[in-house]
C-alpha cells in the first residue's frame, strides 16, 4: 500500500508542472484595437504603436501578464463596432460620448481635455497690414468722416456771416465746408490749432457741445481700431464660427458638438489634416481636441498654429472592454493605482504637452 501511495505521489508531482505549463502556453491572445490618433495612439513609420493610452495599455497587460495583439481601425465608430461584433475584446482609443455600445464596459477614465480651437498664425506685420486695410476699418472711416461732415457744414453756416476769416469771406460754397470739416477735425482729436476758432454765440455751443461729444467719439474710435487691427481677436465659442470656415476632423467629439449645435463645417481625415487644411485650403479655423491639436502642432514644423482651449464639451478618455472577456475586474484596480502614480504623471506631462 506504501508502495503504491508512493507512486501516485510521485506521478502527481511530475504531471501538476506539466498542467501548468499547458495553462500558460494556451492563454489567450487577446485582440485590442486601436486608431491612429495622437497623443493617446500614435502609429510609426514600420507599423509600431505609442502614445499615452498605448502605454498605459502595456502597463496593464504586463501586470496581469496579458498575450495580446493589436487590431487597426481608420475610426472610432469602426473601432466601436469592432467591440460590438467581438473582433477585438478592448479598445484603447475611446472617449465617453455617452453612446453605449453592446457588451461593452469603460474602464477608469484616464485622461482629459476639452475642446480647443486652432487658429493659423501669419507674418505680424503682413498681418497688421492686411487688418488695417480691411473692411471693418474701412466702415469707421467713413462713418467718423461722415460725422465730421455734418459738424463742419454746421459750423460753416453758422460762423460764415461773421466769421469770414476763417469760415467764410471769398470761399466757395464746398471751401468753407472744408475749413469747417478741418475744425470739426482737430477739435476731435484735441489738437486744436488755434488756427480757426468760433466767434458767434452759436457756433461757441456748438463748439462745446462737440467738443463734449467728441470726447466719447474718440474713445470709441481708438477702441474699434485696435480691434479693427488687433492680430489676436478673441473668439468668442462657438458663437463666432457662424461667419468662419471651420474643419474638424472627421467622427469626432467636435464633429458631435457642432453638429448638436447646428454650426456648418467640413470634415477632414484626422488632426493633421484639419491643420494643415488651414494653410492649404484657406480655412480660418480648426475645431478638434485640444490636447492633440497642440501635440500635431509642436511634433510637425510645417503646420504653424495656435491654439486656444475652451471650456466647452469636456472629453474624457477611457479603455472599453467586452463584458464577456473577463477583463473588467482584473484591470480596474491596476489601472486606477496606476493613474495616481509618479510614472502617469511624467507620462501625461511628456504626451499631454507635445513632447515628442
Amino acid at each position: 500500500m506504501k508502495t503504491t501511495f508512493f507512486r501516485l505521489l510521485l506521478l502527481s508531482l511530475l504531471f501538476i508542472p506539466t498542467l501548468t505549463f499547458a495553462q500558460g502556453e494556451g492563454e489567450e491572445l487577446i485582440k485590442v484595437g486601436v486608431m491612429d490618433s495622437p497623443p493617446y495612439c500614435i502609429k510609426g513609420a514600420e507599423g509600431n504603436w505609442s502614445g499615452l493610452s498605448v502605454e498605459l495599455w502595456r502597463h496593464l497587460a504586463d501586470k496581469e501578464h496579458l498575450n495580446f495583439e493589436w487590431v487597426e481601425f481608420d475610426d472610432l465608430k469602426a473601432l466601436k463596432k469592432g467591440i460590438t461584433d467581438g473582433k477585438v475584446s478592448v479598445s484603447i482609443a475611446s472617449n465617453l460620448d455617452g453612446e453605449l455600445v453592446d457588451n461593452a464596459r469603460f474602464l477608469q477614465h484616464h485622461y482629459m481635455t476639452t475642446l480647443g480651437v486652432g487658429r493659423p498664425i501669419y507674418n505680424k506685420m503682413w498681418n497688421t497690414f492686411r487688418n488695417v486695410f480691411s473692411m471693418q476699418l474701412l466702415w469707421i472711416v467713413l462713418s467718423l468722416s461722415g460725422l465730421l461732415l455734418i459738424i463742419g457744414t454746421a459750423i460753416y453756416f453758422i460762423e460764415r456771416g461773421e466769421n469770414e476769416d476763417q469760415f467764410g469771406g471769398d470761399r466757395s460754397l464746398w471751401e468753407g465746408i472744408g475749413s469747417g470739416f478741418w475744425w470739426a477735425g482737430v477739435t476731435m482729436t484735441t489738437i486744436g490749432y488755434g488756427d480757426k476758432a468760433p466767434m458767434t454765440l452759436g457756433g461757441r455751443i456748438l463748439a462745446m457741445l462737440w467738443m463734449l461729444v467728441a470726447l466719447g467719439v474718440s474713445a470709441s474710435l481708438t477702441a474699434s481700431i485696435v480691434s479693427a487691427i488687433g492680430e489676436n481677436n478673441v473668439i468668442s465659442f462657438p458663437d463666432d464660427l457662424t461667419d468662419m470656415r471651420v474643419a474638424v476632423p472627421e467622427n469626432s467629439p467636435a464633429a458631435d458638438f457642432l453638429t448638436d449645435e447646428d454650426y456648418e463645417f467640413t470634415e477632414f481625415k484626422g488632426i493633421k489634416k484639419s491643420l494643415r487644411s488651414l494653410k492649404e485650403q484657406d480655412f480660418d479655423i480648426v475645431v478638434g481636441d485640444a490636447t492633440a491639436l497642440r501635440y500635431v502642432i509642436n511634433n510637425n514644423s510645417n503646420i504653424s498654429a495656435s491654439v486656444t482651449a475652451t471650456n466647452t464639451s469636456p472629453i474624457s478618455y477611457a479603455i472599453m472592454v467586452r463584458e464577456d472577456s473577463g477583463l473588467y475586474d482584473r484591470l480596474d484596480q491596476h489601472l486606477v493605482k496606476f493613474i495616481l502614480s509618479p510614472t502617469y504623471r511624467r507620462m501625461m506631462q511628456e504626451y499631454g504637452n507635445g513632447i515628442h
